[in-house]
């Protein structure tokens, strides 16, 4: 996956997955109520997806700065693929343990 292809899955149908697996994982986020919790969902996933879709029409304004960060952009969703699959691992695994 390309950075621009990451970038328009993330502002679409991924962030739900993102928001999820970062909110998921912080201590007071489960301590909310159902309502708050949508509410956060919600604004983080919005946030999120605007910022992926302005960086997107950046990157496409501005082809020259896509290639000189697409080295550094691969290596971040290179990165990203591990801990995707790490998750993914624990989750076959069945044994709860996220950390």
């Amino acid at each position: 996956m390309d950075v621009l292809q990451l970038l328009v899955w993330l502002s679409g149908a991924g962030i739900s997955a993102v928001s999820a697996f970062v909110l998921e994982r912080l201590s007071g986020f489960q301590q909310l109520s159902s309502g708050a919790k949508l509410l956060i969902a919600t604004t983080v996933a919005t946030v999120i997806a605007i910022i992926a879709m302005w960086t997107h029409d950046y990157f496409i304004s501005n082809p020259m700065e896509l290639i000189a960060m697409n080295p550094y952009l691969q290596i971040v969703i290179g990165a990203g693929s591990i801990v995707i699959q790490q998750v993914a691992h624990v989750i076959q695994r069945g044994d709860g343990d996220h950390g």
